[in-house]
């Protein structure tokens, strides 16, 4: 690095990249796993309607009792059902994200072996081919 330069840490103030564009690092514990139901022979297809409001659009798959539900920016029946049946854990069918309402964050479903099972099943529902093995890289800016 030539004299005078600096990182884009430096620059910026922010530690990851991606950190700028709202990358979020997913949590690679959590204490709701119990709620879990990891049966994944009966999984509802991707084109499942909202379960409450029938619409197709950004649904996510509730992990405790497989009911499919609208996202917050749809209905909100998913996190109405959050609240209701006290159903903490979810799978969004467009990114595979699995979220836990209770500690309002991402799971890494792929490094948390008790998601990985459903995570595999959703990307071979999904894309037809199984899920690549993860890779763990983090760049980090000193």
């Amino acid at each position: 690095m030539a004299s005078g330069s600096t990182t884009a840490g430096e620059e910026t103030g922010y530690d990851f990249v991606g950190e700028i564009s709202g990358w979020v690092e997913a949590y690679i514990e959590c204490p709701h796993l119990h709620h879990l139901n990891g049966v994944t022979q009966s999984l509802p297809q991707f084109d499942a309607l909202c379960s409450v409001c029938k619409n197709p659009n950004e649904n996510w798959l509730c992990l405790c009792c497989h009911e499919v539900f609208c996202s917050r920016f749809i209905n909100g029946h998913m996190l109405a059902h959050f609240k209701d049946a006290n159903h903490p854990l979810a799978a969004g069918f467009r990114d595979l994200s699995v979220w836990c309402f209770e500690c309002d964050h991402y799971l890494d479903a792929q490094v948390i072996s008790q998601l990985r099972p459903i995570f595999e099943a959703l990307h071979l529902m999904k894309f037809g081919d199984p899920a690549p093995p993860r890779a763990d890289i983090f760049f980090f800016v000193r």
